[in-house]
């Protein structure tokens, strides 16, 4: 899956969350999300079963941009492949 692909579905699983933005790239910050707490939980958690992922919390603290979010998925993508660590 390429970026721009990646970059779609992140924008998907957003716009299922209760996020405020109607337009979303991969420049939005993610302090603009406007979400507390709990909010960005559940998003993580929905980005982890919608990508097959995990993401430690030190790496979601470090995300300032969807692009982070992507390049994130992208990397993991590239190192572990198709490979579902959740069914481990």
């Amino acid at each position: 899956m390429g970026n721009e692909e990646i970059l779609k579905e992140v924008i998907h699983v957003l716009k299922s969350s209760p996020c405020p933005l109607e337009n979303i790239d991969a420049e939005t910050r993610v302090e603009d999300l406007e979400l507390d707490s709990i909010e960005l939980t559940k998003l993580l958690m929905d980005l982890e079963n919608h990508f097959s992922i995990l993401v430690p919390d030190q790496t979601w603290a470090k995300w300032q941009n969807i692009g982070d979010v992507t390049e994130y998925i992208s990397n993991y993508q590239k190192e572990f492949g198709g490979l579902n660590l959740k069914e481990m």
